[in-house]
Parts: structure tokens; sequence; C-alpha cells
């Protein structure tokens, strides 16, 4: 036991250097989530004022808790706010998340090793198996998620569940229950989906096994309870947020965007094992020839995939739990080959050097900027990466200027908020689209806490501030001070005065137009300072186009071919983030469609807002499906309504050399159709 302990801690210092590669990459969106607004803004930790305790259920205490300890230990310092040059929370916060990954790897590997019945082989196998596949970076373990420290929790509770059920011991029993309620409810909810297929599972092979599962489920809940009140939130509050988050991202529950939603997830987690494909081969092979002789480890396997198929989001970190049960049949493989003598030991070893070429080695090799792309193509847009990398570029640079007051980020990157170690304290994190869904009337409460107590600085990282709304209607004067690049945009508060009587119906967040985006430049004057990167920045990642530029191709050939008149399929957020697209296209939006009947008659920006359905009356040429998700089901859907008689495309359309030539006259069809170019033909193509 002793000789296992020194090989296993003389394991860890080759981990953190085959990890540490990857401590260079930028900051994700998610930093804000978990080194909330109020912990940079006071200098104390307070799980009570970040978004986790009002938008997440009260959950993913432990990640926020973490990371938060991070950065107030190793960056906010009083040397580092004067100088303005932030201490690299990246690198420390990458290192203690190793260290509690390589803990996991430690249960994972004594899991491996109980089910084998003490082999000791499959200790170091499981162990080994999982170090390397949850450091494999295209799992999004480089993001701050909660996901990386769920598995702990998960591994040790079915540990705990093995035990107790082979010794028929309750009280082993009840700690597995405790221990993986603990996890749901203080990391994260979505597991608890996970636990009613394990527990329930247990309940049918040893019925009296119920009662134990219920006693360590209700503590948990319990102190979830105690835990909510102590941080003043009310059950049904929380359930509006954590609904409006589902159906933000998960849309209508609709059978078709089920089955759409469930393909997307099946296509990313294919994406990533093409991309690492060595631990899930292994991990494959050992279910065919080596499979564990108890049914546990498949009913672990299938309560993470149906959890993983639940989650509305499709974000890549949500593999991470996956990554358990894989090392897991993986190990059994390894022990397999390592049972083979000298031709088994080959084998690990040119397996090894595969992986230490593809991953550390090759991650070494790259400058930040490549590094970036590799990792984590695909899961974020080329925009988003060229975005976080000219943030890490600009922060030191912006820093001394906004030297550490007050500071709100309008847009989605609340990384900032740690680079620039500033922030405004407000649940909220950032003003963005999601928060139409989960709090409605946010942007009241918002103002009303920014006219009596206005951030000194407002950081706008996606060209979504509206200054002059702040200007009119709240009294707030924020004059532009740095224009970075053609990404961000930095407003030093003014001047005060007496805010509009009603500022409720104030809108500061909303998408500006080149022409406000002009104006504001010309009113900031010579006083402007317009910062340029250190390195070029390019937009997109070869091969790939942002949306916005394929929706305006799109529109352009509509145009061309004879469309004057469209119908907006969609009234989500690739719609509002693409509106100055549709607003300057060489064509009239005549309406939005969408399939949530509870916007129908009202208006969305400058447009009605009707049914797919009412859509028709409005005598449109062509249907424009603008979603970047769901687009073939909002496709199928638009098309089987107009059967043909118009082009329907999607927003970012493939074009066809057919489409760009000039069509022949536009004509009208018989009173009881709507009009339809006769050019209509030249675009089928696309549609």
């Amino acid at each position: 036991m002793l000789t296992d302990a020194i090989i296993t801690l003389a394991l860890l210092p080759a981990y953190l250097v085959a990890r540490s590669p990857y401590v260079r990459l930028p900051l994700h969106i998610d930093t804000g989530f978990y080194v909330s607004n109020a912990t940079v803004a006071t200098g104390t930790f307070s799980f009570a004022g970040g978004w986790n305790a009002h938008f997440a259920g009260c959950s993913k205490a432990l990640p926020e808790w973490l990371y938060s300890r991070v950065f107030l230990r190793h960056c906010r310092r009083t040397s580092d706010l004067v100088s303005g040059k932030s201490r690299p929370y990246q690198h420390y916060s990458r290192f203690y998340a190793s260290l509690y990954n390589y803990a996991t790897a430690i249960a994972v590997g004594f899991l491996a090793c109980r089910l084998a019945g003490g082999d000791i082989r499959y200790y170091y196998a499981g162990l080994l198996a999982y170090a390397l596949v949850s450091s494999e970076p295209q799992y999004g373990v480089y993001y701050e998620c909660g996901e990386l420290f769920e598995v702990l929790w998960q591994v040790l509770s079915l540990t705990f569940l093995v035990i107790g059920m082979e010794q028929g011991n309750a009280w082993w029993i009840a700690i597995a229950a405790f221990t993986w309620s603990i996890e749901t409810f203080f990391i994260k909810l979505s597991s608890g989906v996970a636990f009613v297929i394990l527990f329930g599972a247990a309940t049918i092979i040893s019925p009296p096994a119920w009662l134990p599962i219920v006693a360590g489920g209700a503590i948990g809940t319990t102190l979830y309870a105690v835990w909510m009140r102590l941080n003043g939130q009310r059950t049904l509050a929380l359930l509006r947020g954590l609904v409006g988050h589902e159906t933000s991202f998960g849309q209508r529950a609709e059978w078709a965007r089920v089955v759409h939603r469930l393909r997307e997830k099946t296509a990313c987690l294919i994406q990533t094992v093409r991309r690492q494909p060595l631990l899930p081969l292994l991990a494959a092979l050992g279910m065919i020839w080596a499979p564990p002789d108890k049914p546990a480890v498949w009913i672990f396997l299938i309560a993470l995939l149906v959890t993983y198929a639940a989650q509305a989001a499709d974000c890549w970190y949500y593999q991470i739990t996956l990554l358990a049960p894989l090392s897991l049949f993986a190990a059994g493989f390894i022990v397999l080959i390592d049972s083979w003598g000298s031709l088994g030991a080959a084998f690990l070893v040119c397996a090894a050097a595969a992986w230490l070429l593809h991953n550390p080695i090759r991650a070494a090799r790259l400058d930040t900027d490549a590094l970036t792309r590799w990792c984590w193509n695909g899961q974020s847009s080329p925009r988003v990466l060229s975005q976080d990398l000219l943030l890490e570029d600009m922060a030191d640079r912006l820093a001394p200027v906004v030297h550490g007051k007050e500071l709100l980020v309008y847009g989605p990157l609340s990384q900032a908020y740690v680079l620039l170690n500033a922030a405004y304290a407000t649940p909220i994190v950032v003003p963005e689209f999601y928060l139409d869904d989960m709090s409605e009337g946010w942007q009241p409460r918002l103002h009303e806490q920014m006219v009596e107590s206005p951030p000194a600085f407002i950081l706008d990282s996606a060209n979504c501030f509206d200054a002059q709304a702040a200007r009119a209607g709240l009294g707030l004067d924020y004059r532009l001070t740095h224009a970075c690049h053609d990404s961000f945009r930095l407003f030093a508060l003014v001047e005060r005065s007496a805010p509009d009587s009603d500022v409720a119906r104030v809108c500061t967040f909303r998408v500006q137009s080149a022409k406000q985006l002009a104006a504001e430049r010309d009113c900031a004057g010579i006083a402007l300072t317009v910062l340029e990167p250190s390195r070029p920045i390019p937009k997109t990642v070869p091969g790939l186009e942002p949306s916005e530029t394929k929706l305006a191709r799109t529109l352009q050939t509509l145009s061309a071919s004879g469309v004057s008149r469209i119908a907006i399929y969609g009234a989500g957020r690739f719609t509002k983030r693409n509106i100055e697209t549709y607003r300057n296209a060489p064509l009239c939006v005549a309406v939005v469609a969408d399939d949530d009947p509870r916007l129908h008659g009202d208006r969305f920006l400058d447009w009605p807002l009707r049914s797919l359905e009412a859509a028709r009356e409005f005598e449109i040429e062509a249907v424009v499906v603008s979603t970047d998700r769901y687009i073939a089901p909002m496709l199928a859907r638009a098309r089987q309504m107009w059967d043909g008689k118009i082009p329907v495309l999607a927003a970012d359309s493939p074009i066809d050399s057919e489409c760009t030539q000039t069509p022949p006259q536009r004509q009208t069809e018989t009173a009881t159709t709507v009009p339809v170019p006769a050019a209509r033909q030249s675009i089928s193509s696309i549609s």
C-alpha cells in the first residue's frame, strides 16, 4: 500500500507537465460564472451575490468556491491594480483544477481495482486512463466548468454503492446516495437525472436498498434547502430561472427539435472522439474483450448518457462526466494487453508515445493562437475565439485605465472582469440575450441599480451598449474613450443627471447599427484612444466564415434573384445577434415568425411577430430560417408549410454559382396564392 502511494505521488509531476502546455489557452466566457462580479468587485468571496445563487439554483457552489479562492489568493492584489498587470489567473486556476482532477483519477483507479476484486493492475490502468483522457483539451477540460468537479463525487458515490451492495451494508448505500445528492445540489443539478437512474436500478436489483437510498438523499436535500435559505433564495424563484435557461437553449419540447438536439449532441460527441480517438478506442475494445463482470459500470454509463442527452445546451464540456466510465472500460483492455507480455508492453509504449506526440508535445510546439484553434475549434465560433485572444492581448493596456474601479461588461466576454481586476456587483454577470428568457424584466432592474450607483466604466464586447439610451433615459453620460480593434469599446462615466421618469422603458442593451457606432466615435472625437492588437488576430478560422457573412450573402442572393419581401423564421438569439445584417439587407423584412405562441401578436424589434401560419398573410416571397442550431427541423416545417411555392433557405445556406446569375423579370402568381418571384427556380438549388 505504501509503495502504491509513493508511485501515485511520483506520477503527479509527469501528469502536471503533460497538462502544462494548455495553461496558455485564453480564458473562456464562462469565467464570470465561477468568479462572480460580486467577488471581483468586493474582494471577498460572495456566493449569494453571484450568478449561481440567483440563476443556477444555488448549485455550482464547490467550483465557484475554488475558482473564487484562486482569484482572491493569487490575482486580487493591490500591486496588480496599481500596475495594471493582472496575475495569470488561468495558470493558477488550471493548476488547482489539475490537482483536483488527479484526485479524481485516483478515485477512478480505486473503483477499477474494486470492481476487479482488488487487482492492483486495474488501479494503475484506471488512474492513467482517466489522467490521460481528462487532459485532452477537446473535451473542454480547460474551461471553467462544473462538470470537471462532478466526476470525483460521482465515482466516490458509485464506489460506496458497489461496496454497500456487495456487503449488504445499508450504511454504505446511504453514504452513496448522500454523496451523489451533494454533487447534484452543490455542483450540477442536472446530475439528478443520473441519480434517479442509478439508484433506481439499485433498488430494482436489491429492493431493501430503497430505505438507505431515500435516507441519504433526504439528508442531502435538507442541506440544500438550508443552503438556499442561507443565500436568501426560494425554490419557485429558482425554478423560473432554470426553466428559462432550458427554454432558451432547448426551445420548445417538440419531437422534431428533441430528435435534432439528440443528433446534435451525438455529432458533438463523435467529433470529439474523432479528434481524440486513442482512449475511446481502448474503451470500445474493453467493452468487447474485457467487459466488467459487474453491471454497476454499465448502469453508470447509461445514467450519464441519459443525463448528457437530457441537457438542453450542446456545450463540449458536458461530455466530461462520460470520461469516468470510458476510463473504467479502457482500464480493462489495458490490463488485458498487459497480460500479453512483451508484445503487450510494446503496444502500450507505442500508444503512450502516440498520445504524447498528439497532445502535449504537439501543444508545446504551437503558438497560443494556433493552440486555441486546435483545442477549441467547433466548441466556440471563430469570432469568439478571436475575441478571447484579443481580450487577453488588450487586458494589460486597459487595466491601468480601469484601475480596479467598477466595470460592467456588455456582451458575452465575462472573463474581462478577472483579466482587468474590476467588476460591477450585479448577479447577472453580463447583459446578454439569454437573460430575456431567464429573467424577464432584467433590464429595468439593472437600470435602477445603475441610476442609484452607476459603474465607472462599461466595456462593450459585442457592440451592444446603447450609450445614447443611457444618456437620454438614465441620465448617465458614458463617453467612448478606447476602441480596441473592431471588437471592444470602453466607455467612461463623465456626468450624471436626472434620469428619465420611466427608467423601466429604457433599453441600453441592443445591437448597435453602423450609424450608431460611427456617431459614438464622432462624439468621442480626438479624445478617443484606438488600441490595435500587438499581434494579428484573424477574424476567421481558415475554411470557416462568420454566420453574419453567410447570412449577408444569402440575403444578397435572394435580392439579386428578384425577391423583395421575406419572412424571418426564428425570433431567437441568432436573429438578435444578426439584426443589423437584416436591417441593412437590400430587401424588406415583412414579418418575423416564431413557434412560441406567447410571442404572437407582439413586435420583434422593427417587425411584427406572428406564427408561421400567419406569416402567409404578409405576401412574402421567401423565408429565411434564422437559426444556427435547429436548422433541419425548422427548414422542414417551413418547406412543408409553403410546399415549394416560395424559396425557404437557412440563414447560412451555401451559395451555388447558379444563384448569382441575373434573374428574369419578377412575376406575380394568381390571386389565390402569395406573390412569388418567377426567378425562384434559379435558387431552387439552395432551398
